[in-house]
């Protein structure tokens, strides 16, 4: 798990997924259904490790025989995989904008890192709606530093996935360009149930 140079204790709940899985369901932020125990059913499941990236910690479930260490299952969800960067510092979050992800299958892994498209516009009542959640986030956790959140977005709903205290190159130099952009407009409460 890399190091969170600069953060408090509190932001540990980040790489951790029974606390961040927790902490989003407290704030009323939506994800796919998580579990710390084997399935009954492995299909529509995919196991998880927390300590890792670029897709290859990702692999279906089915054939699985006990929870890997640092390992979660979680529910197989639809949904574009999108990305947005962001600045955090002093429990406030500064967006840098939106890139969607591209994946390609390889063998057992599904999702296995190809690249980025953006930085990408989002409808502005969808974009608040993300911005709130890593606000509150943010808020909740004290997280400081450059981060990115990865969430699956199915129309105008969106769930997230994780957040990485790590962005990849790929993904800072294909996002840079949306810091000269205007940021989502905030969403109000009505719209978004959570907020710090």
């Amino acid at each position: 798990m890399p190091r969170f140079i600069g953060n408090s204790g509190q932001a540990l709940a980040v790489p951790e997924p029974r606390r961040f899985f927790a902490l989003l369901d407290n704030l009323g932020v939506a994800h796919p259904h998580v579990r710390f125990t084997l399935p009954k059913d492995l299909n529509h499941w995919l196991v998880k490790r927390s300590d890792g990236c670029g897709g290859t910690h990702i692999e279906l479930a089915s054939g699985i025989d006990h929870l890997p260490e640092h390992a979660y299952f979680q529910r197989l969800a639809q949904g574009r995989s999108m990305s947005e960067l962001f600045l955090a510092a002093h429990r406030e979050a500064k967006v840098i904008g939106f890139a969607s992800q591209l994946t390609i299958e390889a063998g057992r892994l599904p999702f296995v890192h190809a690249g980025y498209l953006g930085p990408v516009e989002l409808p502005p009542s969808i974009a608040g709606c993300i911005v709130k959640a890593i606000e509150s986030i943010v808020w909740k956790t004290d997280l400081m530093g450059l981060n990115s959140i990865d969430f699956l977005l199915d129309g105008d709903i969106f769930d997230v996935l994780e957040i990485n205290a790590r962005p990849s190159s790929t993904r800072v130099s294909t996002m840079t360009h949306a810091m000269t952009c205007r940021c989502p407009a905030r969403a109000s409460k009505r719209a978004c149930p959570f907020a710090p």
